[in-house]
C-alpha cells in the first residue's frame, strides 16, 4: 500500500513538473529565488529542523513565506536588449522607459532592487548601490542584461 501510494505521488509530480520551469521561493522580504527545473539534474528540496534548503543553499524556516511550482521561465531569461531609448543609466541611476514595475535580479534569480516612479512613463533603479557584476532586469515580460561596472 505504502509502495503504491508513493508511486502514485512520483507519478503525479512528473506529469505536475513536466510543464514546470522552476521551483520558486518566496521569503519574508519579497524576494523570489528560482531554481531551474528540466536540466540535466533538478534542485533538491530538503527540510531539516528549522532550515530549508535547496541543493546547497540553507534558508531560515521562519524566513520562507511559501515554495512553488512555476509554469513560468524565470526572471533571469535575457529576451533581449530593448531599444537604447528605452534604458538610460546616468549618474548611477537607472532610467527605463515603462509604466510597468521594474525589477534587478543577480544572474542567480535574487531580486536586489525595484524601481520608483520617475514621471513620465520612466522608472528608476539606484544602481548606485550595487556591487560590481552582471544583473537581470525585468519588467513586465521583458528582460534584459545591465552590467554594473
Amino acid at each position: 500500500m505504502k509502495r503504491t501510494l508513493l508511486s502514485g505521488i512520483a507519478i503525479l509530480l512528473v506529469a505536475v513538473c513536466a510543464s514546470a520551469k522552476s521551483l520558486v521561493l518566496e521569503l519574508n522580504d519579497g524576494t523570489l529565488v528560482y531554481y531551474l527545473l528540466g536540466g540535466e539534474t533538478n534542485p533538491v528540496l530538503r527540510f531539516d529542523g528549522d532550515e530549508v534548503m535547496v541543493d546547497a543553499d540553507k534558508y531560515a524556516f521562519t524566513d520562507v513565506a511559501k515554495f512553488f511550482i512555476s509554469e513560468e521561465d524565470q526572471p533571469t531569461a535575457i529576451d533581449g536588449k530593448p531599444a537604447e531609448a528605452q534604458t538610460e543609466m546616468k549618474d548611477g541611476q537607472l532610467y527605463v522607459s515603462t509604466q510597468e514595475t521594474v525589477a534587478i535580479y543577480t544572474t542567480d534569480g535574487r531580486l536586489v532592487s525595484r524601481a520608483r516612479q520617475a514621471g513620465k512613463g520612466r522608472s528608476v533603479v539606484d544602481a548606485s548601490q550595487l556591487v560590481a557584476g552582471v544583473y537581470v532586469v525585468r519588467y513586465g515580460k521583458k528582460s534584459f542584461k545591465f552590467v554594473k561596472r
